[in-house]
C-alpha cells in the first residue's frame, strides 16, 4: 500500500530530498505542495548537477506548485501558514507536513512546529545514520501509516 493521499500534503525543504519524496507522493497520487525557503537556483543545490536538473524538470512537468523564497510561520489544523517572498503572509491546505531540512537533522527547525501537531514523527539520520533512497522510504512509509498525522520531520 502506498502512501495515503486522503487530502494535501506539503513538503517543507530546499533539499533534493524534499524535491525526491514530494515527487513520490504525487506517484501515490498526494496533492502535493513543495513550500521552499530559497530561491530556484538553490532548491537541491546539494544534487549533481545533471540530476538536478533531471529532477527541477520533473516536478515542473508533473505540475507540483513550488512556492520559491516561502517562510513556514505556523502549522494549523487542516493549513499551514506561510510568508511569501514579498513578506505577504498565505496559507495553504495540509493533512500532512513533511519538514524535510535535509543532510543534518535540524531539531531545534523541527521542535519549532512539534507543540502545533497532534504526532511528530522523526525519520532518516536523525534516528540512525542511512542513505537517501533509505530516508526516502521510511519517509513514504511513516506517512502511508498514520492514523492522524500531520508533521513529519525527515531529516538525511
Amino acid at each position: 500500500e502506498g502512501p495515503r493521499t486522503d487530502g494535501p500534503v506539503v513538503v517543507v525543504g530546499d533539499t533534493f530530498v524534499a524535491c525526491d519524496v514530494a515527487e513520490s507522493l504525487e506517484d501515490a497520487g498526494a496533492s502535493v505542495t513543495l513550500l521552499c525557503p530559497v530561491g530556484e537556483r538553490q532548491l537541491a543545490f546539494e544534487a549533481e548537477s545533471v540530476t538536478r536538473r533531471a529532477l527541477l524538470a520533473a516536478l515542473q512537468h508533473r505540475g507540483i506548485p513550488i512556492l520559491f523564497e516561502a517562510e513556514l510561520t505556523a502549522i494549523r489544523d487542516g493549513h499551514v501558514e506561510y510568508r511569501g517572498r514579498d513578506g505577504a503572509p498565505g496559507t495553504l491546505a495540509a493533512a500532512r507536513v513533511v519538514l524535510a531540512f535535509g543532510a543534518e537533522a535540524d531539531e531545534a527547525g523541527a521542535e519549532a512546529f512539534a507543540g502545533s501537531a497532534p504526532r511528530v514523527v522523526s525519520v532518516g539520520d536523525c534516528l540512525t545514520p542511512g542513505g537517501v533512497l533509505g530516508a526516502i522510504h521510511g519517509a513514504t512509509e511513516i506517512i502511508s501509516a498514520w492514523e492522524s498525522p500531520r508533521v513529519m520531520r525527515h531529516s538525511l
